[in-house]
């Protein structure tokens, strides 16, 4: 499998990526071949930042990737690769994140190194790969989109493995409420170029019509600008303003290698200002207290201390006696349990001034290269960030920002800036500059492609997806409805059903049907025991109200054996609709066929009486055994029944839940469904 999940601002892309990564991990750790212990999962994204808001790893952590060192690809040595291949050997299925901050020549490099690691040649060593992300967002630093090839040697002419192997379930629907819903639906206008007038006078509303000067400006809030020249002038006014403690940290440099004291000074003045040179630390880090900062660097990606992690400078502190360089600086991150591991780490540095929620920033070091000489910069890894670049907050959400928009063409930049906001009412802006809002052509021909020739398509059945004139009737073993109300009532499987039937509920007398209501039905119970304690059994059958009954659903248990019987003249006259339960520890196959003959003798008993039967028989019909042969003798032989399921039921590949009917011409479709929190998956039979 190799997929796309895309979609714009407020769809539920990590809601459904999250769905998707618990639901794998249940499934593969189900099946009786796999370790729980192994790793079968991995998630992944390109910067620390973004893997860990998906508790995962960095592409370049996680597969030994090297960073800043371009894209030529270069094999792991014997032991790195058997170490990673010990940790990853079980791999199965890679989540990649933003995949939009991915390029081509990144992507090819992650196909060789997954090839050497599985030791197989098959494209991404054979392994599942889902992406995720928007490809309406910035273009990838340094290298080309994921859809284009390569322009360097002979990687032009290699196939492009993006449009060559991924297709795109691509997610529409915005979930957000209310105003943040109509915001969202803007973003996302905005985002393909398709924004209206009245969209753009919305945004107008929220222009900032007040000089930074000005008493009542909001300068405390992150400011989001296009350029660096912006960002920097910003921070040096906020540092420059403010009357709070503050420090400028010079960097400590040492020029590794055999050299003189005097080409070694030389050297010192020649290294650049610019922290991306510099692996991300500033000849002078200018610190202020209670001001926003961001981490420069990586310092623990699992403990979220990341690149761009958000905080704020609590206290500066001076260790060292009569020393001018902070030894520590105290942080409090927006995220409370960013740096837990870190707090762990140096418990023995906190005393009585120091808040527990706060983390201690010590100095580190990084090595970089400056005219082939190898230096050494010891320096604390902050930036501040009153003030970002919007390419560098892709990906963040914020509760309130003000925004400066491009005076020139930046493809996508207008979109990324404003879909940074969770709702209209927290954005701020300083210019909108909508004639400037661009959109990227090379972008839009690539999204027209996926939509038109590279679709998932879907080898599932789903009912919400026929809307034929039938009359759908599902059943479903789901295992303690108590536990599952909640999944039952947002399955759009149930919403377009007809009949709904559900058994081994467990529900009770106690249980009020106040809880257990699905919008649009009315519920009828059949608890195992009406006025007892709660146990496995029961039933419950949800009839959507514009259907008309001539038999409410009624109790007709018998032998131990639940059956609940209903009655619709659509769309066949008298047509009787019966679901069954039976345990298979506490009803013998012979209990099971009385029962069976007690209902069709006491409630089934005029002839030709079309007949739907559905139920959890625990008769798996994949096994030639005595109990299939006797319950196939009475309902097939016998009452001459076609069972109408013909695939696996259950998470344990048998199927034990069945439905037979002796009107099969009326059948238009039936099958089974899927189902997460229950291993009985849904059973259906569409009617005409």
């Amino acid at each position: 499998m190799r997929l796309f999940l895309s979609g714009g601002a407020g769809v539920g892309k990590s809601t459904v990526t999250n769905a998707l990564y618990e639901a794998l991990i249940r499934y593969l750790n189900s099946q009786p071949q796999n370790d729980p212990d192994d790793v079968s999962v991995v998630k992944v994204a390109p910067t620390g930042k973004a893997a860990f808001n998906i508790r995962g790893n960095t592409l370049h952590s996680a597969f030994k990737i090297p960073a800043n060192r371009g894209f030529n690809y270069c094999t792991l040595d014997r032991d790195r690769l058997n170490t990673i291949r010990s940790q990853l050997q079980r791999m199965q299925v890679i989540f990649i994140d933003e995949i939009s901050m991915v390029g081509s020549a990144m992507f090819n490099f992650l196909d060789l190194r997954l090839q050497q690691i599985m030791g197989t040649k098959e494209p991404f060593g054979g392994l599942s790969i889902i992406t995720v992300g928007d490809l309406f967002q910035l273009k990838p630093v340094f290298d080309n989109w994921i859809f284009e090839n390569s322009k360097d040697g002979y990687a032009a002419l290699a196939t492009n493995l993006w449009q060559k192997y991924f297709q795109m379930f691509e997610l529409s629907e915005v979930m957000r409420q209310r105003e943040d819903k109509e915001f969202a639906e803007i973003l996302n206008r905005i985002r393909e170029g398709n924004h209206t007038e009245a969209d753009i006078e919305i945004l107008k509303e929220r222009i900032l019509n007040i000089s930074p000067q000005h008493p009542d400006y909001p300068i405390s809030l992150t400011h989001l600008f296009s350029t660096n020249m912006a960002v920097d002038q910003h921070n040096h006014d906020v540092f420059q303003k403010s009357s709070n403690e503050k420090v400028d940290i010079k960097a400590i440099d040492i020029v590794l290698g055999d050299l003189s004291d005097d080409l070694k000074e030389r050297l010192k003045k020649q290294i650049p200002n610019d922290p991306s040179k510099t692996m991300g630390l500033y000849s002078v880090c200018s610190i202020l207290k209670e001001a926003k900062y961001d981490l420069t660097t990586n310092v623990s990606v699992l403990d979220g201390m990341t690149n761009g992690a958000e905080c704020i400078v609590k206290k500066i502190d001076y260790r060292v006696e009569g020393s001018s360089r902070p030894s520590i600086i105290w942080v409090l991150f927006q995220e409370q349990h960013i740096g837990n591991d870190y707090r762990r780490e140096y418990s023995y540095l906190y005393n009585q001034s120091i808040e527990k929620n706060w983390v201690p920033i010590l100095e580190v070091k990084r090595q970089f290269t400056k005219n082939k000489i190898q230096v050494l910069r010891r320096q604390f890894p902050l930036r501040p960030s009153a003030a970002k670049t919007i390419h560098r907050c892709q990906g963040d959400t914020l509760n309130e920002a003000v925004v400066d928009l491009p005076s020139l063409n930046r493809e996508h930049m207008h979109y990324v800036a404003l879909s940074r906001l969770r709702s209209i009412s927290g954005l701020h802006i300083l210019n909108l500059n909508e004639k400037k809002i661009a959109v990227s052509k090379k972008v839009q021909e690539e999204m027209t492609r996926l939509r038109q020739n590279s679709v998932l398509k879907s080898h599932l059945p789903f009912l919400y997806k026929d809307t034929s004139e039938t009359f759908k009737i599902l059943f479903q073993n789901v295992r303690s409805l108590h536990l599952h109300v909640a999944d039952v009532a947002s399955d759009y499987n149930v919403k377009a059903a007809d009949i709904n039937m559900f058994v081994e509920t467990a529900l009770c007398s106690n249980d009020d049907n106040e809880l257990y209501q699905i919008p649009g039905f009315q519920l009828f119970r059949n608890d195992f025991i009406p006025d007892g304690a709660r146990t496995p059994y029961g039933t419950a059958v949800y009839v959507k109200h514009n259907k008309q009954l001539i038999l409410e659903p009624s109790r007709c248990n018998y032998n131990h054996v639940e059956m609940t019987l209903l009655k619709v003249n659509q769309p066949v006259y008298n047509l009787h609709i019966v679901g069954i339960y039976r345990s298979k520890s506490k009803v013998k196959i012979s209990m099971f066929i009385d029962a069976l003959k007690h209902l069709h003798s006491t409630y089934i008993n005029y002839p030709n009486t079309p007949v739907i039967i559905l139920g959890d028989f625990n008769v798996n019909l994949f096994e030639n055994t005595s109990d299939k042969n006797t319950l196939s003798k009475y309902l097939i032989e016998e009452k001459q029944y076609v069972q109408l399921i013909s695939q696996v039921t259950t998470d344990y590949k048998t199927q034990i839940d069945h439905i037979y009917t002796n009107i099969p011409e009326r059948v238009k479709s039936s099958g089974v469904l899927e189902s997460y929190f229950s291993d009985h998956k849904p059973v259906f039979v569409s009617l005409i």
